[in-house]
């Protein structure tokens, strides 16, 4: 997992497929309308947010996912 605060509002997290294989996901799989998917994220968001200073302080949130090499994202 590489993570990096490009902003206090936005942050840059990259996942491996070895990183979605510990979160028994894969790239395919993401969707927000899942309930997996949404656990996932939230528990990321709480697990790296705050360490890096993201903040998320009017509560919304825009996820950009895109495919990466070896089945990550």
């Amino acid at each position: 997992m590489h993570i990096e605060l490009e902003s206090p509002e936005r942050l840059k997290v990259e996942l491996s497929g070895e990183d979605l294989k510990r979160l028994d996901m894969t790239y395919e799989q993401l969707d927000y309308e899942d309930e997996h998917t949404r656990r996932v994220l939230t528990g990321l968001l709480k697990y790296i947010g705050e360490p890096f200073g993201f903040e998320n302080a009017d509560g919304r949130l825009m996820i950009e996912v895109f495919p990466a090499p070896a089945h990550g994202c």
